[in-house]
C-alpha cells in the first residue's frame, strides 16, 4: 500500500511538473517540423507565435540554440517585411519595424547565451551577419521612441546598443570587432547621453547612472549630464554621491546655477554655515563683479551673526549695482540687528555709566538702518515690504513723529 501511494504522489508530481510547463510535456521533434513549415512558407509571424509560447512554456525551448536562431531569423525578417514597404511606395509600421530590429537583439543574446555551453556554437556567423547589418537601427529606434517622449522605450534601445557592444557574435573569428567601435566611439559616448536622459525621464534611477561613466566623458553636455548624474543620486536618497556630485559640478562649473544653490540650501538645512559660506566664497572667487553673489554673502553672514561681515558685503554690492534697492533693505535690516543686539547686550539705563556713550552709539546705528532703508524706498517705493516695516521700527526710536505718521497713511 504504502510503495502504491508513493507511485500516485510521484505520479501527481509529473502532472504538476508538465502543467507548470504546459498543458502537455514539450514535443521537440513537433515543434522543429512546424517551425520547419512555417519558414518554408515564409510565415514568419507564425513561427514567432509557436517559438513565443514554447519559450515562454518551457525550459527545453528557451535553452534551444536552433530554436533561438529560427525565432531570431522571423524577427529579422518581419523587420525586413516592414522596411521592403518603404521601397514599394507604401508605408510602414516604424515601431514595429524597431521592434524586430530589437527582437534580433534580445535572441541574439540568449543564442550566444546557450552557445558558451557548446563547443562550437554553429549559429554564430548567421546571428553575427544580421547584427551588423541592424547595428545602427538600435539607435534609431531609441531615438524614435525619444522624440516620441516614450522613454523607457528609448531607453531599452540605447541600452540594448551599448550592452552588446562587446558581445561575441559581433566579433569575428580571429576576435576582431566587425565595427570599429569602442565604450568610448563617439557614436557610444552620445548614446550613452541619451540612455542617461531617457531613464532620467522614465524614472528609472538606477538605470540613468549605469552609463554615467561614459556619458560624463561628452564634453558638449557634461554640464547637464552632471546634473542629471546628481539628481539621479538625490532620488534615489543616496546623500553620499548625491554631494560628491555636486561638489565634483561645482568645482568644475562654479557659475551653473545648477549646483550652487543645492549646495547652500543643504549646508544651510544641516546647520553648517561655514561649509555654505566656503561655497559662496569659492562663487566670489570666480566672479568678483557680481552683485548677486555678493548679496548671497551677506545673507549668510547676517545668518551666523557676523553682522559687520554681513555689511560689507551688500555694500560690495552696491558698488557693483547702485540702484539695488533690495541690497539697500538688507543692509537696514543688518543695522536693525545690530542695534538689537547691542541694545540687549547693554541695557542703557538713564543714569548708568556710560549711558550717553552708548545711547549715541545707538542712534547712530538706527541712522544708518535710516538712510538704507529711505534709499531702497527712493529706489523702489511700490515695493512697501522692502523697507516701511525698517523704517516705521527707525522712525519711532529717533522720535521723528512726522515721518512716521506719513509712514502709517501708506497702504
Amino acid at each position: 500500500m504504502k510503495r502504491n501511494l508513493t507511485a500516485i504522489l510521484l505520479a501527481f508530481t509529473w502532472v504538476l511538473a508538465a502543467f507548470a510547463q504546459g498543458s502537455e510535456p514539450y514535443n521537440r521533434k513537433s515543434t522543429y517540423k512546424q517551425v520547419k513549415s512555417y519558414w518554408k512558407a515564409e510565415n514568419y509571424s507564425k513561427i514567432d507565435e509557436l517559438l513565443s509560447k514554447a519559450f515562454a512554456a518551457y525550459a527545453e525551448a528557451r535553452s534551444d540554440a536552433k530554436l533561438l536562431n529560427y525565432e531570431l531569423n522571423a524577427q529579422y525578417e518581419m523587420a525586413k517585411q516592414e522596411n521592403t514597404k518603404l521601397f514599394l511606395g507604401n508605408k510602414p509600421d516604424t515601431a514595429a519595424y524597431f521592434g524586430h530590429v530589437y527582437k534580433v537583439y534580445q535572441y541574439a543574446l540568449q543564442v550566444d547565451s546557450v552557445g558558451k555551453t557548446l563547443k562550437k556554437n554553429p549559429f554564430s556567423t548567421n546571428v553575427s551577419n544580421k547584427l551588423t547589418v541592424l547595428r545602427n537601427n538600435l539607435r534609431s529606434g531609441g531615438k524614435f521612441h525619444y522624440q516620441k517622449k516614450q522613454y523607457a522605450e528609448a531607453f531599452n534601445f540605447f541600452d540594448m546598443y551599448l550592452k552588446t557592444i562587446g558581445l561575441p557574435s559581433l566579433q569575428t573569428t580571429s576576435g576582431a570587432y566587425q565595427r570599429a567601435e569602442s565604450p568610448l566611439d563617439a557614436d557610444s559616448v552620445e548614446i550613452a547621453t541619451f540612455a542617461s536622459m531617457a531613464a532620467f525621464s522614465s524614472q528609472k534611477y538606477p538605470e540613468a547612472l549605469r552609463y554615467k561613466g561614459l556619458a560624463l566623458s561628452d564634453s558638449a553636455h557634461r554640464e547637464a549630464m552632471l546634473s542629471l548624474t546628481a539628481d539621479a543620486y538625490l532620488q534615489l536618497k543616496d546623500t553620499a554621491n548625491w554631494l560628491q556630485t555636486l561638489h565634483q559640478a561645482f568645482d568644475e562649473y562654479p557659475q551653473s546655477n545648477a549646483f550652487y544653490p543645492q549646495l547652500i540650501d543643504y549646508y544651510d538645512s544641516i546647520g553648517n554655515d561655514q561649509a555654505a559660506l566656503k561655497v559662496v566664497d569659492r562663487l566670489i572667487e570666480t566672479n568678483r563683479s557680481n552683485a548677486d553673489f555678493w548679496k548671497l554673502r551677506g545673507k549668510l553672514c547676517e545668518g551666523v551673526g557676523d553682522y559687520d561681515s554681513a555689511i560689507k558685503a551688500y555694500q560690495s554690492a552696491i558698488l557693483l549695482n547702485q540702484d539695488d534697492s533690495f541690497a539697500y533693505a538688507s543692509m537696514g535690516d543688518v543695522y536693525l540687528q545690530q542695534a538689537h543686539q547691542f541694545y540687549s547686550g547693554t541695557n542703557p539705563v538713564v543714569g548708568t555709566k556710560y549711558y550717553d556713550k552708548n545711547k549715541s552709539y545707538l542712534k547712530e546705528i538706527y541712522q544708518q538702518a535710516r538712510k538704507a532703508f529711505e534709499k531702497s524706498r527712493a529706489l523702489n517705493p511700490e515695493n512697501t515690504t522692502l523697507w516701511k516695516s525698517g523704517l516705521r521700527e527707525v522712525y519711532f526710536k529717533l522720535n521723528l513723529g512726522k515721518e512716521l505718521r506719513k509712514l502709517e497713511k501708506l497702504k
